[in-house]
């Protein structure tokens, strides 16, 4: 299950975002209260509307719902009046699709709207439940409709000012509209509405956005079986328009715009039918910007079974293919007589952009005409195979910041996977997507030394992230300390992360206080290993047999100490000691080269002299006999660090500090 968060934050992006104070009203299909919360939860979806004011939502339970006011009477309820309508009102955006549990829109869960299925809330005109719906494309039909309501949604004269909040309809099945009233109109807002065009929704002097929606078995007897756009302004994303008949004249059984501006992303428009134009109609003054839009399978009873551009269109990332016109067009996927220019898009009969047939508007560049080999044509599977010409071969520039529209927050496609998988965009409504099949990683619990980082954690065979909570969006940075507690990892591989597991993280944190009484030196820290060794003109020299909590010098001098617990050592600051002097007889003439040394130490003696190599903690890692002149001391099996050398002769003794690397 998918949360298709980013699709609302597209809609509302692509709009002026603006503060207001917000009131939530809440809707479900069997509730019998007030709106003020799921338990008051109204089933009176329009006069909930109606109530909002701009900057309100409305939140809609899954379920179905009918139309049972009229458009242009919504203060009276009339149950089964062709004229009822859902009436979008300026400012107010409406969710549908929750389970009626939320509390913030973040937790509602969409499963795939192009199924249509379960959990989604379902806006129906088809008053008897009734309607006959068979074929697809070319043999679509409808009959058993004639009660439906002429349009399941209107937006009309929604204020366009740029001052006053955006309205959105998201999460919902649009169905059963039915415009077939060639004659008649009715006035909502101050314009007039036509009972012959737009039988899923009429968008007319209004500015709305779209996200997450189906129309679907909608029909128009004029034009836009399933949206009908005059002198509007519409976003519509992440959307499907499937199975929707234009009956009559003129055409468009999907989208028909007529002086509208339209941003238009993430679309499947497919098995539609209509007279001509049946996938997007774009007349007039028409400007649209379509992205990453599938149109396909489509049927026109006389041309233009795909696109019909008369105005201004541009076209990036977009499929169509296997479109069909009755009138046998040579170009049944694009008819153009406007402004049309194409990007990155599978044009099916354009001949690419090495052979562009310029009938079919401007190539700007990477157009291909090909097959774009579908999952399953037969059962409207139009999702692409992994050998599809489509996959990696769209431009990733038209989800940049700063482009024109800004499309920067469109994430995901369609039907909710990573818009751009692979580094590239794909061609069409559907990214080819191959789902993680990496497993949670099992770790065990980990100990560290304190001032270790996120970096330091590097479990063997995995290729990790840390986070700090099961929920946190972003993981840790490499450079951050990491703190005793329970993190979250989770494997990685290319874009694929798995599910987070769990871990304790113990960090060992050492005390390196040294408290100096009466010339005796205690560590601070208790049930540890000790060393105390002497700061010896930045040379430090191990005292041998130093190794308990406290240490009393000998000598005036600093001392310092390395204080371990378990593999963690630390080592304090020198403090400095005044004591009686005693003389010690040092060695004369000794030289130990190299520093650092990497397998191999010199020393050279003019004596026969015992020596023994200490760690940091104290231990003889090394012990032996060395004659008169230069010797060398293997050292190769010594782990890297610092050691001290005890030189023993008779004559007096001698400690050096060794580095190996």
């Amino acid at each position: 299950m998918k949360k298709i968060v980013p699709a609302v934050l597209v809609a509302l992006s692509l709009f002026s975002i603006k503060a207001y104070s917000q009131t939530i009203r809440y809707v479900s299909a069997t509730g019998t209260g007030n709106g003020s919360s799921w338990e008051q939860a109204s089933a009176d979806l329009q006069s909930i509307i109606d109530a909002s004011l701009a900057g309100d939502q409305v939140w809609v339970a899954a379920g179905l719902y009918y139309p049972i006011r009229k458009a242009n009477a919504t203060d009276v309820i009339t149950p089964l009046d062709r004229d009822n309508a859902f009436v979008l009102k300026q400012g107010v955006s409406i969710y549908g699709s929750f389970t009626g549990t939320e509390t913030t829109l973040a937790e509602r869960s969409i499963v795939n709207i192009l199924s249509g299925g379960t959990g989604v809330s379902i806006l129906s005109g088809d008053y008897n439940d009734d309607d006959l719906i068979t074929g697809a494309g070319s043999t679509l039909t409808f009959s058993q409709n004639t009660e439906n309501a002429y349009h399941v949604v209107v937006a009309a004269g929604i204020d366009t000012n740029t001052d006053n909040p955006d309205t959105l309809l998201d999460g919902f099945v649009i169905k059963g509209g039915n415009a077939n009233n060639l004659q008649q109109s009715i006035t909502v807002n101050n314009t007039t509405i036509t009972r012959r065009n737009g039988g899923g929704a009429v968008c007319i002097n209004a500015q709305v956005g779209f996200s997450n929606l189906l129309f679907t078995h909608n029909s128009a007897m004029i034009g836009g079986g399933g949206m009908y756009n005059l002198g509007a302004t519409v976003n519509i994303s992440n959307s499907g328009l499937l199975y929707n008949y234009n009956t009559h004249e003129h055409g468009a059984g999907g989208i028909w715009n007529d002086d509208t501006n339209m941003v238009a992303t993430n679309l499947l428009i497919a098995n539609n039918r209509g007279t001509s134009a049946t996938g997007i109609l774009n007349e007039g003054v028409s400007n649209s910007i379509l992205t990453n839009i599938t149109i396909v399978n489509n049927y026109a009873t006389y041309f233009g079974g795909g696109l019909l551009n008369s105005a201004t269109m541009q076209a990036r990332n977009l499929i169509v293919y296997g479109n069909t016109d009755g009138e046998n067009y040579d170009s049944p996927n694009v008819l153009n007589s406007g402004t049309l220019t194409f990007t990155n898009s599978l044009i099916q009969g354009s001949g690419g952009s090495t052979a562009w047939d310029t009938n079919f508007g401007t190539d700007d560049g990477n157009n291909i005409d090909a097959d774009p080999l579908f999952t399953d044509v037969g059962n409207a599977d139009f999702s692409l195979t992994a050998d599809s010409p489509c996959v990696n071969a769209g431009t990733n520039t038209v989800y940049d910041p700063g482009q024109v529209p800004d499309l920067s927050n469109i994430t995901i496609d369609i039907i909710g996977n990573p818009r751009i998988s692979n580094g590239l965009a794909d061609i069409g409504a559907f990214e080819h997507y191959v789902p993680c099949s990496l497993e949670a990683p099992e770790l065990e619990d980990f100990t560290f030394c304190y001032g270790a980082t996120v970096a330091d954690y590097a479990p063997v065979n995995y290729s990790i992230v840390l986070y700090d909570s099961q929920t946190a969006e972003t993981p840790l940075q490499s450079t951050e300390l990491l703190t005793s507690g329970i993190y979250y990892v989770s494997q990685t591989e290319g874009e694929c992360e798995s599910e987070r597991t769990p871990i304790n993280i113990t960090v060992t944190t050492i005390n390196a206080e040294v408290v100096l009484t009466d010339g005796t030196l205690t560590a601070a820290q208790n049930d540890a290993t000790y060393q105390w060794l002497r700061c010896d003109n930045e040379m430090p020299v191990l005292i041998e047999g130093a190794t308990e909590q406290s240490f009393t010098p000998t000598e005036t001098g600093s001392y310092f100490v390395a204080v371990g617990i378990g593999d963690c050592i630390i080592t304090s600051n020198c403090t400095a000691v005044e004591v009686l002097a005693i003389n010690i007889h040092r060695l004369q003439n000794v030289s130990v080269y190299p520093v650092p040394a990497k397998s191999t130490v010199n020393i050279s003696l003019q004596q026969e002299t015992d020596y023994q190599i200490y760690n940091v903690l104290g231990t003889v890692v090394k012990a032996g006999k060395l004659m008169g002149g230069t010797s060398a001391v293997d050292i190769s099996t010594l782990q890297n660090g610092i050691y001290m050398l005890r030189l023993q002769g008779e004559t007096g003794e001698q400690v050096v500090k060794i580095v190996k690397e």
